[in-house]
């Protein structure tokens, strides 16, 4: 990593922020003998630094946060799946706004034409064996029980519509046959039934809740056919964001579908245009820690995969593993609590309805005083984008709560409030979202703080090879992944770490260009301070 890599000062923030919770900070620029990030390298006989081998701190999820509808279920749930509590709370409020999606709208200004929709996207992150799938698969029996009612009603209607259709199409026929004798008589005839029929309407489509393996062209049409929203449901989001490397479009979808756009046109050769008045999607899925270094490190390095989609799972969730002895919980769910869910689901659907691609969302605006406190909250937000104190990555991320808390607030007020008639958001429901949001911003930072962390993992390979002496002298990155060696393989993983390994005063870089120009050659060599630490 160059020394003038703005990187270099976003690293060194999240080293700061790991060290901060267990005592002074290691990076120091006193005569302590650790090494300063404005001069990495150019002490051969410093001491190194450790290389961090934690996550960062986060903030235990708080069940005064959920509305008060699903509270039992989710700790009911949670106690007895003996998963963290974070897992069914994030899936149940994500699901909640998926229902909902892009019918209702709050506005968060007084007199502004402003508004955000209920559609987020959560991500669920956490290793092998912390059960997030059978979390995820109990907050999703609400969905299903909406999805089988939405089928069944549906089957109703088509057969209604294919009843209706063989009609016109019979009198089409006999109408048909009248005009052919009235033509050869040179007799007037009537035309209508027979263009009925063949101007009829496409039969209705049922409508759907989620949707799980879809193609671009697939996915488009369940949203034209859902102008309300639809949920882009992944037990392991890993699939979903391996299709949007390779699937030419659906980035694009994905992206235009988190902000709801009305008019998304469709170009297909052969296939003309289809237009889908407004793209509305959730997503909701988990993920293992290993299958996210990549995704942070596109997202930090400014590359082509820095546009956004990552900061777009807003309610992302990182809680440690549980501590203490496991206990085997053996009862029967809490019924009660579940069938209260269950109806909050059904009756935020009523809310919904059959939207059409022509409906209006329905409208809501805070009551004064949580217009006030929201005003307050936003005001300081906006002062910590515009000091640009935050890295980049963490500033996008920080920037998509402008959408956050006022949809947290919205789909909580809509999951307690039974007054159909009501359209205030009131101040109990903004209190639960900023509380939201102060508990997610620290599971961002450990989410941003991870691509760091894989950068020791891979450094900590390096040092090995070193220390077996298999690395020697000056060497190139180059030099390193060619060996094929397991874990650093890859020409960015393998810069990532050896750039990691300078910025902690192990390794000094020198750059060298050829006679032509061209790209730089960086190599890198074992510092003193190192050789002594490693005992070489």
């Amino acid at each position: 990593m160059r020394a003038d890599d703005p990187r270099r000062q976003e690293m060194f923030h999240t080293i700061k922020v790991m060290d901060g919770p267990k005592g002074a900070p290691r990076v120091s620029g006193g005569g302590n003998g650790q090494a300063d990030p404005d001069r990495m390298g150019a002490d051969s006989a410093a001491v190194p630094m450790d290389i961090p081998d934690r996550l960062l701190p986060v903030a235990p999820f708080d069940f005064a946060l959920l509305p008060d509808s699903f509270r039992p279920w989710i700790q009911d749930m949670a106690e007895r799946v003996h998963c963290p509590p974070d897992f069914p709370a994030a899936a149940a409020i994500v699901a909640a706004g998926s229902v909902l999606g892009c019918s209702v709208a709050i506005y968060p200004k007084c007199k502004d034409d402003w508004h955000e929709h209920a559609n987020l996207w959560a991500m669920l992150a956490g290793g092998p064996g912390m059960l997030k799938t059978p979390a995820l698969k109990a907050v999703m029996e609400p969905i299903n029980r909406l999805a089988a009612d939405a089928l069944s009603q549906w089957q109703a209607d088509n057969r209604d519509f294919v009843r209706e259709k063989t009609v016109r199409k019979i009198r089409a026929e006999a109408a048909k046959a009248k005009a052919v004798q009235a033509a050869k008589g040179g007799k007037e005839f009537d035309v209508s039934p027979m263009l009925d029929a063949e101007l009829e309407d496409e039969a209705p489509a049922p409508r759907r809740f989620t949707v799980n393996d879809a193609s671009y062209e697939a996915l488009c049409e369940r949203c034209k056919e859902n102008p309300g929203g639809v949920m882009l449901y992944q037990d392991e989001l890993a699939g979903l964001l391996a299709r949007v490397e390779d699937i030419p479009g659906l980035r694009e979808l994905l992206l235009a579908a988190w902000s709801v756009q009305r008019n998304f046109a469709v170009d297909r050769i052969g296939r003309g245009v289809r237009y889908v008045s407004r793209v509305c999607l959730s997503v909701l899925g988990s993920i293992q820690p290993g299958k996210l270094a990549p995704l942070v490190r596109g997202a930090v390095g400014g590359g082509p995969r820095n546009d956004g989609l990552l900061q777009r799972f807003s309610v992302t969730v990182w809680p440690d593993s549980p501590a203490g002895d496991w206990a085997n919980v053996d009862r029967w769910p809490d019924s009660a609590a579940r069938d209260t869910a269950v109806a909050t689901f059904q009756r935020l659907a009523g809310i919904r309805g059959d939207f059409g691609p022509d409906t209006q969302a329905r409208e809501y605006r805070f009551a004064p005083e949580a217009l006030e406190a929201f005003t307050s909250w936003r005001t300081d937000l906006e002062r910590v984008l515009r000091s640009h104190e935050l890295p980049e990555h963490l500033e996008g991320h920080r920037a998509k709560y402008r959408k956050l808390v006022p949809a947290l607030a919205l789909i909580c007020a809509l999951c307690d409030n039974p007054d159909p008639a009501s359209v205030e958001v009131k101040l109990g429901a903004l209190q639960k979202a900023l509380g939201w949001e102060r508990y997610l911003w620290s599971h961002a930072n450990r989410l941003y703080g991870h691509g760091h962390n894989a950068n020791g993992q891979t450094a900590r390979l390096i040092l090995q090879r070193i220390k077996k002496g298999e690395i020697a002298g000056t060497f190139t990155a180059r030099d390193i992944y060619r060996k094929g060696w397991g874990g650093l393989t890859d020409t960015e993983t393998v810069e990532a770490g050896c750039g990691f390994l300078v910025d902690l005063g192990w390794l000094t870089e020198t750059e060298s260009r050829g006679p032509a120009g061209g790209r730089p050659t960086f190599r890198f060599q074992l510092t003193e301070g190192a050789k002594a630490k490693l005992k070489l």
